[in-house]
């Protein structure tokens, strides 16, 4: 079973108690209909979702969590991984990172599935937010 969340919350402990719970999506209700539309596909085919508000949101709550900064992680990612990384912060769906890379759906999930061995995470959501800290230090 895949569980998408659709609340209007995006209160941190709100967010972290649906990813313990198991979430594979959270979105917000001012979310488009295509935007759901989108995110039941992709939960469908086996991916996560998350709206970027919460990704961002998430990240600002964790700033200070990891013992390795996010840089030296993203280091270790070739220049198209940070492109689709970057992508994945945004909220976009799998689908939707390929169109923008022009790639196919299965080369982006194989170069997502590369980007969390990477980085040692294990879902879009950590990938993400592990992104949104080091973009935000290095800026």
């Amino acid at each position: 079973m895949r569980v998408l969340f659709l609340t209007s919350y995006a209160e941190d402990k709100l967010i972290l108690a649906a990813l313990e719970a198991g979430a594979d999506g959270y979105l917000l209700k001012e979310s488009d209909t295509r935007r759901l539309v989108d995110a039941i596909r992709e939960l469908v085919e086996g991916g996560s979702v998350f709206d970027p508000q919460v990704t961002r949101s998430l990240a600002t709550a964790r700033k200070d969590g990891a013992a390795t900064t996010p840089a030296n992680r993203l280091s270790a990612l070739t220049p198209q991984e940070r492109c689709l990384l970057a992508e994945i912060a945004k909220g976009k769906t799998d689908k939707e990172v390929a169109v923008e890379l022009g790639l196919t759906a299965k080369t982006a999930r194989n170069y997502l599935d590369r980007v969390f061995t990477k980085l040692n995470v294990r879902n879009r959501t950590e990938a993400a937010l592990l992104y949104v800290r080091g973009a935000e230090r290095e800026q």
